[in-house]
């Protein structure tokens, strides 16, 4: 019969437990219970509890238990002295992804809030508070997926403890897991600088002041809130800025207060794969005009003939509080599986920047067009509604 060390749990009154993971192997039993121990500590009363696990091991698939003898004693030892039990890190799942790590953890402690994960170069750095990268996650984002971002390019170790805060609202802290060696080979961009950022319309103009290793592009977001230094529940994303860009410009914003992101990255080896920065400084800011909504509704498109040449006179509504309107007429049309139209493209004749509710193609030569319209709202630059309904034109 094997005896097997015994294991620390939290503090609590067990009676019995149907199994217990040992290394890499289960094993099936029941505890017998025995009564706790209470004694003074720090001048507080405390209970501990101890109990032997009668039980035998789980067989895989692969063994059977001709001359095995899967008896086994487990003592188990609930220490109420020690209220955050040492987490385990699951190094079968916990991977690095560029310049982050997917975090997993094998053994928790039922008497935590969450965990603190870090990484550090040394031991020596680790007690210091010297970590190369760190992060906090509640019990409810364990199951979240969880990252250790924005870890430097290098060999270091990650270590995990448990924390929650006691009656006082003062955050108490575990002892630190084994550490797990992780190896970066991804250089973390520089994070934007922001100089300035300014609001017109439905546009938010960011401005850059970075300096150093100018990255591949830029990512801005506008979002309904922030988490300490980044923002979160992003309403609006804008990828493919240029690196060497100085100014960012966000359109097409909704009325309200939105925080306002930057960061950089760069492709890994010349791969589609970003490495991202850490977020600019989080900037929040006001929108006040609501976005359009609708499209230009055409009332009339008539051709007429003056000499041998022929125009086309259009008519139109547009929706509330946009500044203008732009028009094409195209010779090609896209059509769904119905028959309806769905866009246009190679554009014969086009009228910009048009502020009333008519326009003029002048001078069309004779044939099939496909005539389309759309409203615009223009801060730093026009951010458009959807296309009118697209109508067919015949000039003969």
């Amino acid at each position: 019969m094997d005896i097997v060390d015994k294991k620390n749990l939290p503090a609590g009154n067990y009676e019995e437990q149907d199994s217990f993971i040992v290394g890499d192997r289960i094993y099936q039993g029941l505890a017998d219970a025995v009564e706790p121990v209470t004694g003074i500590t720090n001048g507080a009363e405390k209970t501990a509890q101890s109990f032997l696990v009668n039980g035998s091991l789980e067989l895989n698939e692969d063994e059977n238990n001709e001359g095995l003898d899967t008896a086994v004693q487990i003592m188990v030892q609930v220490d109420a002295y020690q209220t955050l039990n040492r987490p385990v890190i699951d190094t079968r799942w916990t991977r690095v992804i560029t310049n982050y790590a997917m975090l997993y953890l094998r053994d928790l402690s039922n008497e935590a809030d969450g965990y603190q994960f870090v990484t550090a170069k040394s031991q020596k750095d680790l007690k210091k508070g010297n970590y190369t990268a760190q992060t906090k996650i509640t019990n409810s984002e364990l199951n979240q997926y969880p990252e250790l971002k924005y870890i430097p390019e290098g060999t270091h170790s990650l270590y995990c403890r448990a924390y929650k805060e006691n009656s006082s609202h003062v955050m108490e802290y575990g002892e630190w897991s084994d550490g797990v060696p992780v190896t970066v080979k991804a250089k973390t961009p520089d994070a934007p600088v922001v100089q300035k950022v300014q609001v017109k319309k439905n546009d938010v103009r960011i401005v850059l002041n970075s300096k150093g290793e100018e990255p591949d592009g830029y990512d801005v977001v506008a979002a309904r809130s922030k988490n300490g230094k980044e923002p979160s529940d992003y309403i609006k994303v804008k990828s493919g800025y240029s690196g060497s860009s100085k100014e960012l410009i966000l359109r097409g914003v909704p009325a309200g207060t939105w925080y306002i992101g930057v960061h950089a990255y760069k492709y890994l080896n010349g791969s589609n794969t970003k490495v991202l920065s850490k977020w600019a400084e989080v900037r929040k800011v006001t929108v006040k005009t609501s976005l359009v909504t609708g499209k230009p509704a055409v009332k009339s498109a008539k051709v007429s003939r003056q000499g041998t040449k022929r125009n086309v006179a259009v008519t139109f509504t547009v929706p509330k509080s946009c500044d203008g309107t732009d028009w094409v007429l195209a010779k090609k049309v896209s059509k769904s599986d119905d028959g309806s139209y769905t866009g246009v493209s190679s554009y014969a004749y086009t009228k910009k920047n048009q502020t009333k509710t008519t326009v003029v193609f002048k001078s069309v030569k004779p044939g099939v067009y496909y005539l389309a319209g759309r409203a615009y709202v223009k801060g730093y630059a026009k951010s458009y509604t959807k296309w009118s309904k697209i109508k067919k034109i015949v000039v003969k």
